[in-house]
């Protein structure tokens, strides 16, 4: 449409898409379904970046094959909307369900993609339904004062990217695994199904009303960010219940790209409201895992009954462990340098340290630390070491150390030690 003009469809199928020119001009009323027989259009818009219609109306039952990119899309009562499809899966601006009583369908094929700020409502509370048949990133359906009736997730073995609130009567998210992609999304309404992985990434999820379920799939994974220390975690508001329906593990694991140069102990929150938080078949149970490999996690409960998440520097012994276990296992000195070197105060070689992803990085780097403390080395990054090992294999198993057994004095290079000037 090239103004602010209208369009009636009356044929079945219109072998075509459909589109306006000018931002919030144009409307689109689609009466092409006949009993038994929706109608079919190949996409109303280009895309999520284009220029939206201003109103599109269906009036029948339809098959929408590409994007709905509208200002308002509103489908009438008793009328069910599949859309997209092979002329494109984007969802942009917002659908009304119902004309007057909010007893319309919406369906979304496999791959949608709604924008953050796309809105589903119903003219009426607790009417509507809202089905996703694939992989979806999600925006917002319903609020809280008029909720839509259902919002289901269907397919098998597929996931949904939650960017805005849900309020429904029963949402049920099947086995999808959830992915929480905005700073706070809100989960409110009756009742609530989680049965696959929870993504908190750095965000909030909240329950804020009715009861949600989770199942035996369920899982939490969330981000520890390295920046200001903030965790992804859940807050389930007054009002709200949260239960664990199977006696056997969920499982809590921990991304961890915060600072391990920090001594003791660190806690953070993960569940916010955990006086609300119950087992349905008996108390829930947790397991927790982390991605450094120089921390120990684990999960207590607050005096106010909220799940904390621990964090605990295990450093020294991890490096211990390494050590042992690698060709500088009897060397004299080396214990109570590695205890020197690990020590969180000596902020450049312990961060270089941090890298050592794995056991064998880990000792390799140490013992070659070990043999010389001279600030070139001591500073030297994890990969310029890599990238010097074949040097340091000829030369680890013929290291020789001078001084008294478990004293911290280091040889010299006639010893067979590595010079600053090699590994700078």
């Amino acid at each position: 449409l090239g103004s602010d003009n209208g369009i009636i469809v009356n044929a079945t199928t219109l072998y075509a898409g459909i589109g306006t020119i000018n931002n919030n001009q144009g409307t689109v009323t689609l009466s092409g379904g006949i009993p038994n027989t929706p109608g079919t259009v190949y996409g109303l818009g280009t895309g999520i970046s284009s220029s939206q219609f201003k109103q599109v109306t269906f009036t029948t039952d339809y098959n929408n094959l590409g994007n709905i990119i509208a200002t308002n899309a509103t489908i009438n009562d008793g009328v069910t909307v599949t859309t997209g499809g092979i002329a494109g899966t984007d969802f942009y601006g917002k659908i009304t369900l119902g004309s007057v009583n909010g007893n319309a369908n919406v369906r979304f094929a496999d791959g949608i993609f709604s924008n953050s700020t796309s809105m589903i409502v119903t003219t009426k509370a607790n009417n509507g339904t809202v089905t996703y048949l694939g992989n979806a990133l999600v925006g917002n359906i319903g609020d809280s004062d008029t909720p839509v009736a259902s919002v289901r997730f269907t397919g098998s073995d597929n996931g949904a990217g939650l960017q805005g609130n849900i309020y429904s009567q029963v949402i049920d998210f099947g086995t999808y695994n959830l992915g929480i992609l905005n700073s706070n999304v809100i989960l409110g309404g009756g009742t609530t199904a989680i049965n696959g992985k929870i993504d908190l990434l750095t965000n909030t999820l909240t329950f804020a009303s009715g009861t949600s379920t989770w199942g035996n799939n369920t899982s939490i994974e969330t981000t520890l960010t390295l920046a200001n220390g903030n965790i992804g975690h859940i807050i389930i508001a007054e009002g709200a219940q949260v239960n664990a329906t199977t006696t056997g593990t969920t499982t809590i694991n921990v991304q961890d790209n915060a600072n391990a140069n920090f001594s003791g102990t660190q806690t953070y929150t993960l569940i916010q409201g955990g006086a609300r938080f119950n087992g349905t078949l008996g108390g829930p149970n947790f397991a927790v895992t982390g991605s450094n490999r120089f921390v120990n996690y684990g999960l207590i409960r607050a005096a106010n009954q909220d799940y904390v998440i621990t964090r605990t520097n295990n450093a020294e012994n991890v490096v211990t462990n390494d050590i042992a276990n690698s060709p500088f296992g009897g060397a004299p000195g080396v214990g109570q340098n590695v205890t020197t070197f690990v020590n969180a105060t000596n902020t450049a070689a312990y961060n270089n340290l941090l890298l050592a992803k794995n056991s064998a990085d880990s000792a390799n780097f140490v013992g070659a630390i070990v043999t010389d403390t001279s600030a070139a080395i001591t500073n030297a990054q994890l990969d310029v070491a890599k990238d010097i090992q074949a040097q340091l294999g000829n030369r680890l198993g013929a290291l020789r150390y001078l001084g008294t057994p478990e004293t911290a004095e280091m040889a010299g290079p006639e010893a067979g030690a590595i010079p600053a000037a090699v590994a700078a």
